[in-house]
């Protein structure tokens, strides 16, 4: 309040100054109005005053009449003509022919002037101080006058000249000046009472619009403080100050009900909060017990998963020692079972040959399988670290072991272009060798047909393995992946029911997978994949045309 309280005299003080200013402007401006037009008056009545001589002193001046003149001049003056000093006549040759004064002798006559003509009537001359003398040409010609007039020189009959003698009255400027002083001081004083009773407005309007603006900020004040009860009166007022408070009396009414509903949504809300909380303190607690029992539960199924991996490591052991360890006594059995058969086969009877056929074949099948069992022991126990591989390189050697069977079966194995890549270059022939293989071994009636292909997709080489063999039923998709599950007796086909086996557990290694897609009578295509190296450049290098020649 105390910085709205300055509002008032600032306002009163720039509106004062502002009507001060202007009135002083106002003063200005009607002074030069005054004074131009009171010197214009001046200057009017001097030339008047001139011409009005120079016409009744035309005779007195041709004659040279003094008291004409000084007649002339007394008869031309009036007392109420206070600015007039003297009136002086001057002949055609500029000299002092009389003159009457009015200053008491404070004027002093000049005793010639330069001579004069019709044009030089005009604006007065300052002469000096508050003195300007106003002249009036009188033509005082001879021939003007009706008088001969000389005869013209170099003998030519030119009009003669006109002569003119001259009026001079001088005036003085002191009385215009004081007029002039006296209407400036009563602008001044008129002004002044303008300006006061201005000022003495615009205090008490000031005043009046002051006051309901105090109220109004008061009364926001306290609303400011929280105090929605309140309400400002500015009186009997009916302008736009009313209006304002009026509308501020209803902006107290709305922001008091609407705190009044916020305090009720307020409560709700800490209520339904209160509420929560509990909630979600149960739930925390009912999530930390199964937190707890998830911990317990993970913690069991860690320790099993370390127990199974003990113990499948402890079984991969125990395979490799006892398929190494029987190897030994298997050799021996076969020995003496071959040696058994050379010496008395047909000198015994016919079922003892067969036996000795049942105990060699048996004892073969035995160290088949012994060393298929150490085979697939030995894919996650080999230390051999990956390396850049050729597959194409990999695949030759694999066709130049299986060449007996080619040519057995009149095989036509057929190939794209494979990469290069990151394995074990021993375990990838090893999966090649079981896949064409299977092709060479499960054939329908015509020869087999195998392509070999490789296609990189998403960071992945997929090598596929297609043949026309006699198909796999879809039931059986998962279980030729199996340890010794065969689909076929050893009567139909020779083998042990681990190589398929072998195979999915060496791309496992690799970071692939392995799967079938086939059809009974169909063929069959074995799919495997195998990350690509991360070099694309190396990879497209290392990678070969299509050869499409045919194998055996």
């Amino acid at each position: 309040m105390k910085r709205l309280n300055r509002i008032g005299p600032k306002l009163v003080a720039a509106v004062a100054a502002i009507l001060a200013f202007q009135t002083g402007v106002q003063c200005c401006l009607d002074y030069w109005d005054d004074a131009d037009l009171l010197w214009k008056e001046f200057v009017r009545q001097g030339k008047l005053h001139a011409l009005g001589l120079a016409r009744a002193a035309e005779y007195g001046l041709l004659t040279r009449n003094k008291g004409e003149l000084r007649r002339v001049a007394e008869m031309s003056w009036t007392p109420d003509d206070v600015s007039l000093l003297y009136v002086a006549f001057y002949d055609e040759s500029g000299a002092l022919v009389t003159f009457k004064d009015w200053s008491g002798g404070a004027a002093r006559v000049p005793q010639r002037q330069r001579s004069v003509t019709r044009a030089s009537m005009g604006e007065p001359e300052h002469t000096g101080g508050a003195h300007y003398d106003f002249h009036a040409p009188v033509l005082v010609s001879r021939e003007v006058m009706g008088e001969e007039a000389p005869a013209p020189s170099h003998g030519r009959a030119d009009a003669a000249k006109a002569e003119y003698a001259m009026v001079m009255t001088r005036r003085s400027t002191d009385r215009l000046t004081g007029r002039i002083a006296v209407e400036q001081r009563g602008m001044l004083v008129i002004n002044g009472a303008v300006f006061v009773a201005a000022s003495l407005a615009l205090s008490f309007f000031a005043y009046r619009l002051l006051k309901p603006i105090r109220t109004l900020v008061r009364g926001t004040e306290r609303v400011a403080a929280g105090d929605f009860v309140t309400s400002v009166d500015v009186g009997r007022r009916r302008d736009e100050l009313r209006a304002l408070a009026d509308s501020f009396n209803r902006m107290t009414g709305q922001l008091r009900e609407q705190r009044d509903e916020i305090l009720s949504h307020s409560r709700q809300l800490e209520h339904k909060v209160l509420e929560r909380t509990a909630e979600l303190a149960q739930a925390n607690v009912d999530l930390q017990a199964e937190l707890a029992e998830r911990n317990r539960a993970e913690r069991a199924l860690q320790k099993r998963t370390d127990e199974l991996i003990r113990s499948n490591a402890e079984l991969e052991h125990f395979v490799f020692v006892a398929s190494h360890d029987l190897q030994e006594p298997l050799r021996t059995v076969m020995g003496y079972a071959q040696l058994l058969g050379r010496r008395y086969r047909g000198r015994l009877d016919a079922d003892a040959d067969e036996f000795i056929e049942f105990l060699v074949g048996g004892a073969g099948r035995m160290s088949t399988l012994i060393n298929d069992l150490l085979a697939y022991s030995r894919v996650l126990r080999r230390d051999k670290a990956l390396e850049p591989t050729d597959c194409d390189a990999v695949l030759d050697e694999v066709l130049a072991d299986l060449r007996a069977g080619i040519g057995e079966t009149g095989a036509e194995v057929t190939r794209g272009p494979l990469p290069t890549l990151m394995v074990d270059r021993v375990q990838l022939a090893c999966v090649f060798q079981n896949l064409i293989g299977n092709g060479l071994k499960f054939h329908g009636g015509e020869p087999p047909r195998i392509h070999v292909s490789a296609d990189r997709a998403d960071g992945l080489w997929t090598f596929a393995v297609r043949d026309n063999g006699i198909g796999i039923d879809p039931q059986y998709y998962e279980r030729i992946f199996v340890v010794f599950k065969r689909l076929h007796t050893r009567e139909q086909y020779e083998g042990t029911g681990i190589g398929l086996a072998i195979a999915k557990r060496i791309i496992q290694r690799h970071g692939g997978r392995i799967w079938v897609e086939s059809q009974p009578g169909k063929g069959s295509t074995f799919y495997f994949t195998i990350p690509a190296i991360k070099d694309a450049d190396h990879d497209d290098a290392c990678e070969h045309e299509t050869r499409g020649s045919a194998v055996g």
